[in-house]
């Protein structure tokens, strides 16, 4: 996608077969399932990817450039770990992160309350 003349490459809609063939080494179509799976329920890039009806993958979710990291990081961590053990590591970092923000929270609104 182009705007004012720069490309603007974190727009662009990948298809599911290209991601999976851009994982160092290439995956296929389940693995990434499997990758979007445990992304969509703690990574905040990936809150689409949740059917707000159902709860399980968004079909319709579209995947960018800037998902394949986090997809690339959980494909490097199942060479050594199961798939449970991963989802396990990613549910410790959303709630290290959720504590960080409540702290981060709760020291805005002591700043501005003394009363707390």
């Amino acid at each position: 996608m182009k705007a004012g003349g720069f490309s603007c490459p974190y727009k662009e809609e990948l298809t599911r077969p290209q991601v999976a063939s851009r994982m160092i080494p290439p995956v296929t179509a389940r693995q990434l399932h499997e990758y979007i799976n445990i992304a969509r329920k703690y990574e905040p890039d990936f809150l689409r990817f949740t059917h707000p009806k159902t709860g399980g993958i968004n079909g319709y979710a579209k995947l960018r450039e800037y998902h394949i990291p986090v997809l690339q990081e959980i494909r490097s961590l199942a060479r050594e770990h199961t798939l449970a053990e991963i989802e396990d590591e990613f549910k410790k970092r959303a709630s290290k992160r959720k504590s960080i923000q409540n702290d981060a929270l709760y020291d805005t609104l002591k700043a501005n309350d003394d009363s707390l």
